[in-house]
């Protein structure tokens, strides 16, 4: 695949993602392009064509300014993490509301509950330095707890997979997940 086809290919997912109100303004989603190197969406994306999507080399040059605020811990994910080949870094509405108010997540669904299980949102403590300390502690979350996707407290959600469909799965089962639960609490 070469890089306008990856790009291509990440843009459908990205328009995907965002039709369903899996992502917005401010996430960031990625694909490993080789093992040094990745596409990952610029900082202003709308996730609506290829040109919101550029090639980051593994070390940090020009392009890097144009990039995702969240393009350190994308590439650290891939670093890290060899089965990782799409990273996604979002705040759907339902899943991150929860999160907000919770200190763990515990889906009642069949299909939820067979993903997720019960896990613990991951608490950022102090929102001022957090740019700084994602890209070591969410990879470090994903290690020790043998898991590819961590929920967190400030109402985020960072997922990894092996595969664009895998990780459009685990996102949009995670926010049904969530929204179910919310119906629940209404009925």
């Amino acid at each position: 695949m070469d890089i306008n086809e990856a790009k291509s290919a990440l843009s459908v997912l990205g328009r995907r993602l965002f039709s369903l109100g899996l992502i917005n303004y401010g996430s960031s989603l990625s694909m490993r392009f080789d093992s040094d190197n990745f596409i990952v969406s610029k900082q202003d994306a709308f996730f609506e064509s290829e040109e919101d999507f550029l090639l980051l080399l593994g070390k940090k040059d020009y392009r890097w300014k144009e990039a995702s605020k969240h393009a350190l811990l994308h590439q650290n994910i891939y670093k890290n993490i060899i089965s990782a080949r799409f990273v996604c870094y979002c705040s759907p509405a339902f899943i991150c509301a929860y999160a907000l108010g919770h200190t763990a997540f515990e889906p009642q669904d069949l299909t939820g509950a067979e993903l997720v299980g019960s896990v613990f949102i991951y608490d950022i403590k102090q929102l001022e330095d957090w740019q700084d300390r994602a890209p070591s502690e969410i990879v470090r979350y994903f290690v020790q707890n043998n898991t590819n996707f961590v929920l967190l407290k400030s109402g985020e959600l960072c997922v990894y997979a092996k595969s664009a469909s895998e990780l459009l799965a685990h996102i949009s089962t995670i926010e049904h997940s969530a929204k179910l639960l919310a119906l629940k609490n209404i009925f």
